[in-house]
């Protein structure tokens, strides 16, 4: 079938089948490229060989790495220094990086350079919070010679010489009270705690002006000292149900009251200041093998009701080696071998005034008398006292956890604008 076209002259021309073949060059770029494409693939269809080969999976992408910090003890980041900018900040990140926690004894860096200035932020910690300063702490022990005695009385001191709430420190040691010697008092001056059994027990009422002019006072610290009997009828005589009442008696005279208990499990004396107790001490000397079973066994008397109450009951051990001052025997050691929370567990190390005070001749309980890192640690205790004391009962403190909140975001958002302007 032909068709018609015009031709060059205006005439028409007739399309001859040949018209078709025409050369390539005549036609439009866009049918030349539709043409080669369509040859293509012709060609790729009748030379391509069919394969046996499944479809690869893509390769599973590997996750991210973790943070180094993320995988880090619990012990090594809590001596991480908040100044990045420091030289604390740079021994504690070559330790991190050259992984010296495999090495026991290669000890976490300790920041004892800012020792000065830890105590002054704990002070003025205690002192924003003075008025919650309202328990009776309790010291316990399973043995003599625990330096549970020694602990209550400077802990007591510390805290009166700082805070100035006046607090009172019974002892209740039948066997070895040593209130008046540590404190330079005679010990004829001091008011006995027994008669305060026999006053509460026959329901004598006394007041807190009255008690205080039965017995001595501590002019550094402004603690009230009183004495137990040391012979004859001793509060050992007294039960539980007595002793607990004694203690709450006279916890409304004083809001803070210190418990200086005997040495021994199962003593009724203990087992009532005990449940009477906000917060409890367990102390020994020395971190040995036989030091920490004895703490196990103490926090494990069900005499002493801590499970009932939920007390979170704090660790202090004294006389500890400058080796062993650091956060893995807290946290790694005792921690975790007595089952208590390792910021409730306090180191203190060995000082010659702490520890021998009649050996050195220190005629007083002196709290500037201490070194710089055993008052550091103090301070350190005294706070968490007074944290346990809002965490015992929530309800009644919620408004200070609310304000200790807040004191600590002040705080911090006053360190990061220090950090920024130097």
């Amino acid at each position: 079938m032909s068709q018609n076209r015009p031709g060059p002259a205006g005439g028409v021309r007739v399309i001859q089948p040949s018209d078709y073949h025409e050369d390539s060059s005549s036609l439009r770029p866009a049918e030349v490229a539709l043409k080669d494409q369509a040859k293509k693939q012709a060609k790729d269809s009748t030379t391509k060989k069919p394969s046996n080969k499944q479809p690869q999976e893509p390769k599973p992408q590997k996750p991210p790495k973790p943070p180094l910090e993320s995988t880090l003890e619990p012990w090594i980041m809590d001596v991480k220094p908040k100044n990045k900018f420091s030289v604390h900040y740079i021994i504690w990140w070559l330790y991190t990086r050259l992984q010296l926690s495999r090495f026991e004894f290669i000890a976490p860096p300790t920041m004892t350079a800012n020792a000065m200035s830890e105590i002054h932020e704990n002070t003025k910690y205690l002192n924003d919070f003075r008025k919650y300063f309202n328990a009776i702490i309790v010291v316990l022990a399973a043995k003599g010679g625990s330096a549970k005695t020694t602990i209550i009385q400077w802990l007591a001191a510390y805290i009166g010489y700082h805070v100035r709430n006046a607090p009172a420190l019974l002892g209740m040691d039948v066997g070895a009270d040593k209130t008046a010697s540590r404190f330079a008092k005679d010990e004829n001056k001091l008011f006995n705690v027994t008669y305060l059994l026999e006053l509460v027990k026959m329901k004598i009422p006394f007041t807190a002006e009255w008690l205080q002019d039965q017995t001595e006072t501590d002019e550094e610290s402004g603690v009230h000292l009183y004495k137990a009997k040391p012979k004859g009828n001793g509060i050992r005589d007294f039960n539980t149900s007595e002793t607990l009442a004694m203690m709450k008696y006279v916890h409304q005279l004083y809001p803070l009251l210190f418990g200086d208990t005997g040495p021994g499990l199962n003593m009724k004396a203990s087992d009532g200041a005990a449940q009477s107790a906000n917060v409890v001490l367990v102390c020994n000397k020395g971190i040995s093998k036989e030091a920490l079973n004895d703490i196990k066994e103490t926090l494990a008397l069900p005499n002493y009701g801590l499970a009932e109450k939920r007390i979170k009951p704090i660790v202090v051990i004294s006389g500890v080696l400058p080796r062993q001052m650091n956060t893995r025997t807290q946290y790694e050691i005792v921690a975790k071998e007595c089952n208590v929370d390792p910021k409730n567990v306090i180191l203190l190390p060995y000082d010659r005034y702490l520890d021998d005070q009649k050996r050195f001749n220190l005629k007083r309980v002196h709290i500037n008398a201490l070194s710089v890192k055993t008052t550091l640690m103090l301070s350190r205790l005294a706070k968490r006292v007074l944290e346990v004391i809002v965490e015992s009962e929530p309800d009644k403190f919620k408004s200070a956890e609310l304000a200790i909140q807040h004191l600590i975001s002040t705080y911090r958002s006053e360190q990061r604008t220090q950090e920024n302007v130097s």
